[in-house]
């Protein structure tokens, strides 16, 4: 069974995404083993561009310690590559028989380090949007439940 890791800088606040996001694990529990790990964010102490990189830096090395050796990385950013569902399904499918263990990172409201970039296999984006770090982990769970059951050809994704 896939082994899913997704390390995400920041918490869910909102109690109606907290439902989303659990009825969708449940569901992915079915198909993967999934572990959701929260970074606090690093806020830097002033608006300036040197703490806004310390602060990156700073949840960097939280994010490189949870991340497992030969683990299989994936970046959400913006500025990664965009899929369809059925796509996006194939993609999953090829990692699944490179890896057993898949990583998904999502950065704080202002980004990521790019070291944490530069680490990654892959780049994923849903969209040219920005969408909020909370409402973003409930899309990349409905997709991942999605894309595996197009794997499996259920008819959840028509």
């Amino acid at each position: 069974m896939l082994k899913i890791k997704l390390i995400a800088v920041g918490s869910i606040k909102e109690n109606y995404l907290k439902l989303g996001i659990q009825e969708f694990e449940k569901r992915l529990e079915r198909f993967v083993q999934l572990t959701t790990i929260e970074i606090s964010e690093s806020v830097p102490k002033q608006d300036h561009p040197d703490a806004l990189k310390k602060a990156l830096e700073l949840d960097a090395k939280l994010i490189k310690e949870a991340i497992p050796n030969q683990a299989y990385v994936v970046v959400l950013d913006i500025q990664g590559k965009n899929f369809s569902s059925p796509a996006l399904a194939k993609q999953i499918d090829l990692i699944q028989q490179k890896s057993s263990q898949l990583v998904f990172i999502i950065g704080s409201s202002n980004g990521l380090d790019d070291s944490i970039r530069n680490l990654a296999k892959e780049k994923w984006s849903f969209s040219l949007l920005t969408f909020p770090h909370q409402l973003f982990r409930l899309m990349l769970l409905e997709q991942l439940y999605r894309s595996l059951t197009i794997l499996e050809g259920h008819p959840y994704h028509k």
